[in-house]
């Protein structure tokens, strides 16, 4: 999480500061730059377009708890059910007893055990039809990635914003799954 943030502020030509003092916790300053741009105030004539909402089952599978309590908090304010698993024997447990329900995957690639791309391709296998939203905070570039990707698998960068995961599992969701399977 820590690298995401720090080439964040380097893009945007910012800076993080760290404080730690045994006893009293750990302080992280962002630094931005100062914009001399004004601003123009919102006059209500512009609506931003909400993503559409679903009502579909998506297992969501990510080792970090607080990045898993997030994107859950994200999904179910879209309206999905979700179902949450720390890890990939976690989740192929719920998939055993869930299967017909879950119409997405959502997984970390990069967990301890099994990895996100290794869990979608037995899950996969179990269910060819299963569509598969892989998310990473590293690159794209990962070796594994390539072996598994399209027909109904894609990858989304972290970090990303509700509306941006809202708009990517629509699309995968409404894909025709006949065009998308081998």
């Amino acid at each position: 999480g820590l690298a995401i943030v720090k080439h964040i502020m380097q893009v945007h030509q910012g800076s993080v500061t760290v404080e730690s003092e045994p006893g009293h916790g750990t302080r992280f300053r962002l630094y931005f730059p100062s914009s001399q741009k004004q601003l123009e105030p919102d006059r209500g004539g512009s609506k931003l377009a909400l993503p559409s909402a679903g009502n579909e089952t998506i297992l969501l599978v990510e080792d970090e708890s607080s990045v898993r309590r997030i994107v859950a908090a994200m999904l179910k304010d879209s309206g999905y059910q979700v179902l949450e698993a720390c890890c990939g024997d976690e989740a192929l447990e719920l998939f055993k007893s869930n299967d017909e329900r879950i119409d997405l995957l959502l997984t970390d690639v990069v967990m301890p055990g099994m990895g996100g791309t290794d869990l979608a391709s037995e899950l996969r296998r179990r269910r060819p039809d299963l569509k598969v939203l892989l998310v990473s905070g590293y690159s794209p570039d990962l070796g594994s990635l390539g072996e598994i990707a399209g027909r109904g698998i894609e990858l989304m960068q972290k970090p990303f914003s509700r509306d941006a995961l809202s708009k990517k599992i629509r699309e995968l969701l409404e894909t025709d799954s006949e065009n998308k399977c081998p």
